[in-house]
């Protein structure tokens, strides 16, 4: 599936921008469907609230530390948990992280406020890995999509969650426009 700004294109599978899925695509869809990364790193999607961060190769999903990790605390009442990639650590590359359910359950596996904006600053799709599915961030000419490559189809419900996320990133360079205070855990 695949959502652009405030359109969403339904089709059976997987329906990809620029037409077949790539090798990147297919490398974050076996760590999704093994919970593992190459190195043998497990990914935890489960209660916690310690996201991972990855490097997509062709040859593989490897883990890298993020720079700072902590909790975003915004100016609309929000708090969500946060983390800072180095790009050096991924470039020339594709990066993302995992969105693990939080510790009491609640969070959401879909691809959040700020998760655009690794794909706007690396010009590279991002990725999330969550037990909701496997999604890939990309900016293009026409602004952010986002494409469900693994994991059972979208509700009608999630698919407008995910379309007015996206549509906050066409607004605000992949954020959400909401300010927020840095919070080192």
């Amino acid at each position: 599936m695949q959502i652009s700004g405030n359109t969403l294109a339904r089709a059976a599978g997987v329906t990809a921008p620029r037409g077949a899925t790539t090798s990147a695509d297919a490398v974050v869809i076996e760590a999704w469907r093994t919970r593992t990364l190459t190195d043998g790193t497990k990914l935890d999607l489960g209660r916690t609230e310690k996201e991972q961060g990855f490097v997509v190769r062709d040859d593989g999903l490897f883990p890298i530390s993020f720079k700072r990790s902590g909790t975003q605390v915004c100016d609309d009442g929000s708090r969500r948990l946060a983390n800072v990639i180095d790009i050096k650590n991924i470039l020339p590359h594709s990066g993302g992280h995992t969105h693990p359910l939080g510790r009491t359950g609640d969070v959401s596996g879909l691809p959040g406020p700020e998760d655009g904006r690794l794909a706007a600053v690396t010009d590279r799709p991002a990725y999330v890995i969550s037990k909701r599915g496997a999604f890939a961030i990309e900016q293009t000419g026409g602004g952010f999509e986002v494409r469900q490559i693994a994991g059972k189809p979208l509700t009608p419900a999630e698919q407008g969650e995910v379309g007015r996320t996206v549509a906050q990133w066409n607004s605000n360079s992949g954020g959400s426009g909401v300010r927020c205070t840095f919070v080192a855990h």
